[in-house]
């Protein structure tokens, strides 16, 4: 794939890389099987898409040829009008994609795990051009999605950034709590679901931008790593960052009522002036300088905390100055 595909971008002056190389590669591929009778350059690509996030969904990496039939009237289902059409498809699917038979066991998987996670991330980049309201649900688990991600960031242009940016900015009038809580649809915002949101949010700090100041109400950023960020007078009523680990990110007047951070590691954490009614840090570990923070937070009083972390809290707020604790 490398020989054959660098060259060509080199001579054009394109960018280069790693999503880049296969975007080029496997566009190269679709085209050259375009004679084959059933599927079309745009039919073979949803086939490889939505066969790729089945995979994922699932955590499976082959398909038996006697499901084949299956998938194939899933995805063409408006397209198949007698029962030879369902053999026609199966077998330019077969014979046409980025799959290979195992030898014995009759096994089908991509030629690599590495295309199915582009055609995977390549999905998710196709919701964002297109807007599909909340077309980041089912990304999910961000450790496992790992190079899946870092696809999808690399596909990423200024527009789509400016997209994402625009609607995790987005306020309205509305009141928002209720909005989530009875799904409605009269918001303007694309994202509104709890892992779109915080898909969303994900994305664009991995792309560097800052989310002072952005509207990420009951955004689902469970179980991920974060340091060095910003969260300057954030919105996130109701956000879940249960599992994750945070060292020295500033939530300063973030509004952080019903937040869940639930088992979270928190280390050098500044959540002054913050709103933190009802929040809930229950096995969460936090270390002496977040919790001196934590006693200047609104709402302190209402956390869900360990009875420990609440006292030594309570003795920062009574006593200002540094908090020394026994192996701080």
């Amino acid at each position: 794939m490398m020989v054959e595909t660098l060259p060509r971008m080199i001579n054009r002056g394109e960018k280069i890389n790693r999503s880049a190389i296969y975007q080029n590669f496997t566009d190269k591929w679709l085209q050259h099987e375009r004679w084959r009778r059933a599927l079309g350059t745009p039919d073979r690509l949803y086939f490889c898409t939505q066969l790729a996030l089945h995979f994922y969904k699932t955590q499976e990496n082959s398909v038996h040829w006697r499901e084949l039939p299956d998938f194939i009237r899933e995805y063409f289902k408006k397209r198949i009008n007698m029962p030879e059409d369902i053999d026609i498809f199966e077998s330019d699917a077969r014979t046409s994609n980025f799959l290979v038979r195992e030898e014995q066991g009759g096994q089908y998987s991509f030629v690599h795990k590495s295309f199915m996670e582009f055609f995977v991330a390549r999905h998710f980049h196709d919701a964002i051009q297109k807007r599909i309201p909340n077309g980041l649900d089912d990304l999910k688990d961000f450790t496992r999605s790992r190079v899946i991600l870092e696809f999808l960031i690399e596909l990423l242009d200024t527009n789509d950034i400016e997209f994402l940016r625009s609607d995790a900015f987005y306020v309205d009038k509305e009141n928002y709590l209720e909005l989530m809580t009875q799904r409605q649809s009269t918001t303007k915002r694309i994202y509104t679901n709890p892992e779109s949101v915080g898909n969303c949010a994900y994305l664009l700090l991995k792309k560097g931008l800052t989310l002072d100041g952005a509207n990420l109400d009951e955004a689902k950023l469970s179980n991920i790593s974060l340091d060095n960020v910003s969260f300057l007078k954030t919105s996130f009523i109701g956000a879940q960052f249960n599992g994750g680990t945070f060292v020295n990110v500033n939530f300063q007047g973030a509004r952080l009522s019903y937040a869940n951070f639930e088992g979270a590691e928190l280390k050098n954490i500044n959540f002054a002036k913050a709103d933190l009614e009802k929040a809930n840090f229950l096995n969460a570990t936090i270390d002496s300088k977040t919790l001196e923070s934590l006693a200047k937070s609104t709402y302190w009083g209402s956390l869900k905390i360990s009875p420990e972390y609440k006292r030594r809290i309570q003795i920062s707020y009574e006593k200002p100055g540094p908090l020394h604790t026994i192996g701080s």
